[in-house]
This record gives structure tokens, C-alpha cells and sequence, in this order.
């Protein structure tokens, strides 16, 4: 029986945090490749693809009591260091890349804390841009993801 092809995850398509990220990034008047070509570099891949169901319940069950740990202690180096291990899957019982959980878990993030900072130092992790990546612009794609929600 041959083993399932995964399914492509197109980052700024297939997550509303993403198309959000993407939608803000534009309208700074930047180009999608500025953003892809970070992830494809730091991810050593050409493609992104869905997370098998059972590994990305393993995640969302494991980690996000680590993540607000790092958050409650304001221990910034070590979440941005779990959020690209998760990506890159190379934390703890995880050996598939799961670039889609990052972004589901930057959107829980982005919506159940206001610290802006916090989001900028992933991103800037993420996508190695610092100089657009800032306060203001969180502050727009959490704007820009409520506007969707209607809220």
C-alpha cells in the first residue's frame, strides 16, 4: 500500500493569520517572496505541507502550556526557540516540519495576548525582518484578522 502524498500548506492561502501577515505585508508595499523565501530558507524546503493529524494533536496538546509558561516569564528566547523547532520539527516528539501549527498557534497567540512585542520577535525570527516587522504592524494584522471576524 503506498504511503499518502501530503498535502501542500501554503502559508498566506491557507491560514487567516497568514493571508492576514501577507494582506498587512502588501500593503507596506512589499512583494509575497520577501516573506516565502525567509521560511523556505529557514525550513530547508521547497514546499510546505499539512500537518498529519495525530502530530499536530500531539502539539496542540503538548506545548501550549510551555508557550504561556514563556510568556508569563517574559522568557522570549526560549518561545521563539520552541515555535521554530516546532516549524522546523525538531522539538521533543515531533520529526515532521509543522510550519501550519506555527501559524495557528502565532494566531491563538496574536489574538489571546497584547504583547505586541512578543508576536514582533517571532515574526522577526520567523522572517528575518526587522525593520518592517514591528509593533505597528502587529498591531494591523491583529486588526486586520478581527476585521475578518467581524469583531
Amino acid at each position: 500500500m503506498n504511503e499518502k502524498k501530503p498535502f501542500p500548506f501554503l502559508p498566506f492561502v491557507d491560514s487567516l493569520f497568514g493571508e492576514k501577515l501577507l494582506q498587512v505585508w502588501i500593503q507596506k508595499g512589499r512583494e509575497e517572496k520577501e516573506l516565502i523565501h525567509p521560511l523556505v530558507t529557514k525550513f530547508s524546503v521547497e514546499d510546505f505541507y499539512f500537518t498529519p493529524n495525530a502530530i499536530k494533536q500531539s502539539i496542540m496538546v503538548r506545548y501550549p502550556e510551555q508557550i504561556r509558561k514563556y510568556i508569563n516569564e517574559r522568557d522570549f528566547a526560549s518561545l521563539n526557540q520552541l515555535i521554530l523547532q516546532i516549524g522546523q520539527g525538531t522539538s521533543d516528539g515531533i520529526n515532521k516540519p509543522a510550519l501550519d501549527v506555527v501559524f495557528e498557534l502565532l494566531e491563538w497567540m496574536i489574538t489571546g495576548y497584547d504583547d505586541d512585542q512578543m508576536i514582533v520577535n517571532i515574526l522577526v525570527r520567523l522572517f528575518d525582518n526587522g525593520d518592517i516587522l514591528n509593533k505597528d504592524f502587529v498591531e494591523k494584522v491583529r486588526e486586520e484578522y478581527q476585521k475578518e471576524l467581524g469583531a
